[in-house]
C-alpha cells in the first residue's frame, strides 16, 4: 500500500481545524455538564431556596360572645276555642347584634336534637304545631305523642355565623283531648 502524499502546507491546516473542532466539542460538553449539574444537583438548591423563603405572615383572630335572648316565653293557644287544634307560641325579646334566631327542640336527656326553624332578626316568635313536629326525628314525635315532654330553646345567630348559648328551655307536650277535640300541643 502506498500512502498518499499531501501538499506540505495542507497538513498543519487540517490539524488546526481538528483542534478547533475538539475545542468546540469540549466547550459544548462542558456546557452540557454544567447544565446537568444545575438541573440535577445545583438546581435543587435553587428551587429549595425559592420555595422556602421566610415570609412574615400575620393573622387577626377575634373572640367574642353573642348574647342570647334574655328570656323565652311559651303560651298555649287554640285556633278555634274548644275544638282546637291547640298550638304553642314561643316568643323572645330582641338580642343585641342578632342577624336571626335558630329555634330547636330536644329530648329531656338531650340525645335527640332537631332545629325546627330559623328566623330573621325582626321575627321573634314561632308557632309550634303538632304538624311542625311531625317532621322531627321519630323519637321526638313518639315522646311527644306518648305524653312526654320535649324542650324548645332559641339561639341568636350573629351575621358572622356565630351562635349564642341557648335560652332557658321551655317544655312542650301533647295537649290531648282536654285541650281541644282536635288535639295538638301545649306548654308543659
Amino acid at each position: 500500500m502506498q500512502e498518499r502524499q499531501e501538499a506540505p502546507g495542507r497538513r498543519p491546516q487540517k490539524r488546526a481545524q481538528a483542534a478547533s473542532l475538539r475545542a468546540r466539542a469540549s466547550r459544548k460538553l462542558a456546557l452540557v455538564v454544567a447544565a446537568t449539574l444545575v438541573v440535577c444537583g445545583g438546581g435543587t438548591t435553587a428551587a429549595w431556596s425559592y420555595w422556602s423563603q421566610n415570609v412574615a405572615l400575620s393573622a387577626t383572630v377575634s373572640a367574642g360572645t353573642v348574647a342570647a335572648p334574655a328570656s323565652l316565653t311559651c303560651e298555649s293557644k287554640m285556633r278555634v276555642p274548644i275544638l282546637g287544634p291547640a298550638y304553642v307560641l314561643l316568643s323572645w325579646p330582641a338580642a343585641a347584634d342578632a342577624a336571626g334566631y335558630a329555634i330547636s327542640v330536644r329530648t329531656a336527656d338531650g340525645t335527640a336534637v332537631a332545629q325546627i326553624a330559623t328566623t330573621n332578626s325582626a321575627t321573634r316568635s314561632l308557632e309550634i304545631t303538632a304538624a311542625l313536629l311531625n317532621g322531627l326525628v321519630g323519637s321526638l314525635l313518639t315522646l311527644l305523642l306518648g305524653g312526654e315532654t320535649v324542650y324548645a330553646y332559641v339561639e341568636t345567630i350573629h351575621a358572622s355565623g356565630w351562635r349564642s348559648a341557648p335560652t332557658p328551655i321551655k317544655g312542650i307536650k301533647s295537649s290531648g283531648l282536654l285541650s281541644g277535640l282536635l288535639g295538638g300541643v301545649a306548654c308543659a
